[in-house]
């Protein structure tokens, strides 16, 4: 009988859920968005995004907006709730001081960071969202010159929760560059890279209440951070690498015998685009023999007309002039850039970590003052870039023909075609 008992007893037992630590949403504040500030006082002052239980939208539900967190129903789709301590960590622990049931941070996919907070340093919020098990590190970290408690409290309508609409709008610009990769996993990396200076998305609510993407935020060892707006992210973008489905706007080039009649000025000064289709960068890094640091950057690239000046003929030396052209531009905003960092002695663009990696020797007896070689370093930067034909949907072979080698042109008078031609 004992066999047939112990039996019946592992079915009862396998028949059991196993849920001894079974808690319901509706028990639960799921934190989505964190906002951290300093205040004058060095105090660590933190906003709680939470999901409300009563009215979070559902797929496919009616919620189509939000307002500050409200609903077009009127409902707030998301709670903002505040603390404030000496430290990060003391003001997420008061949070079960005066809040109704337990925090859950492993949903969190956002943390703001205000001017202040990153300008004092941020090394020990890294550390602490490192090691802290109920956060994840594929949590978006941004940055506002202004106050993380206003942009989570801004409208991202459609979406209405306001933490997944900021992300989306800095995941839709990393489609086109991984420099705006700021999830917590990249940035860290990039804080225990050489160049130590990781970059973070920098937003801002407009006058209509809503964030907008503004540019990257560089944050050198022990300095102040460097914003970078969308103008210098460009070339920042140029000098990392690789890039996919960029535009680059610029003046129409007109050759110079067109330059001479105020016509050809007047067109000039229109403007034409290029879809850049894809850019990959190659950074090569040798010392000289008097002791300076070289850097060789090369970018390669292809890219389609998507908007040509008027009046301008789109051959065969068109195609040629606007690779040269797109070429002369992209090299021209990479230089601003790197003359701009170049001056605050600040390696946003990881040059460091090319120059580890091809000479890790040299690399440690200058690690300690990399900031002044940086500065010092001389960078040549070339551009090539293919603008290859588009609008086809199979590829063709082109013969390129003089005006007097075409056929007539059809057009009224004409003899109409023999029968059964067609």
């Amino acid at each position: 009988m004992r066999p047939r008992w112990r039996w019946g007893l592992l079915g009862l037992m396998l028949m059991l859920a196993g849920c001894a630590d079974y808690t319901e949403v509706n028990d639960l504040n799921i934190v989505i968005g964190l906002g951290v500030d300093e205040t004058a006082q060095g105090q660590v002052h933190v906003t709680a995004e939470i999901v409300n239980p009563t009215s979070s939208p559902s797929a496919g539900g009616a919620a189509g907006g939000n307002s500050g967190g409200n609903q077009s129903g009127g409902s707030q789709a998301f709670l903002l709730r505040q603390t404030t301590a000496p430290t990060l960590e003391d003001a997420i622990a008061a949070f079960d001081q005066n809040l109704p049931h337990r925090l859950y941070l492993s949903h969190n996919t956002l943390v703001v960071f205000n001017h202040r907070c990153a300008e004092s340093g941020i090394d020990r919020a890294f550390d602490y969202l490192e090691r802290y098990r109920a956060f994840r590190r594929n949590q978006m970290m941004v940055i506002t010159q202004g106050s993380s408690a206003r942009l989570l409290q801004s409208r991202t309508d459609p979406e209405p929760l306001n933490a997944f609409g900021i992300r989306e709008l800095v995941e839709q610009a990393a489609q086109k560059s991984a420099v705006f990769r700021t999830e917590q996993l990249y940035v860290v990396k990039q804080h225990l890279s050489p160049a130590r200076t990781p970059l973070l998305a920098w937003m801002e609510v407009d006058a209509e209440n809503r964030p907008v993407l503004r540019g990257l935020a560089a944050l050198p060892p022990g300095r102040p951070p460097l914003y970078l707006p969308m103008a210098t992210v460009r070339g920042l973008m140029w000098l990392s690498g690789p890039t996919y489905n960029t535009l680059l706007t610029m003046p129409t080039p007109v050759g110079k015998d067109k330059a001479k009649n105020n016509a050809a000025r007047a067109q000039a000064e229109t403007i034409t685009a290029l879809r850049l289709l894809s850019t990959q960068t190659d950074i090569r890094a040798e010392v000289l023999r008097d002791g300076r640091l070289r850097f060789t950057i090369s970018l390669h690239g292809t890219a389609e007309v998507e908007r040509l000046g008027d009046s301008q003929p789109l051959d065969a030396k068109m195609y040629v002039t606007l690779s040269q052209a797109g070429a002369r531009q992209i090299e021209r905003e990479m230089r601003q850039t790197m003359a701009l960092l170049q001056a605050r002695h600040t390696d946003a663009a990881q040059l460091a970590t090319a120059f580890y990696r091809q000479h890790p020797a040299v690399w440690r007896r200058w690690q300690a003052a990399w900031p002044e070689v940086f500065a010092r370093a001389q960078v040549i930067i070339h551009a090539d870039l293919a603008v290859v034909r588009s609008g086809l949907t199979i590829h063709t072979e082109e013969l390129w023909q003089k005006e007097g080698q075409k056929p007539p042109r059809a057009a009224r008078g004409t003899a109409a075609p023999p029968p059964g031609l067609f």
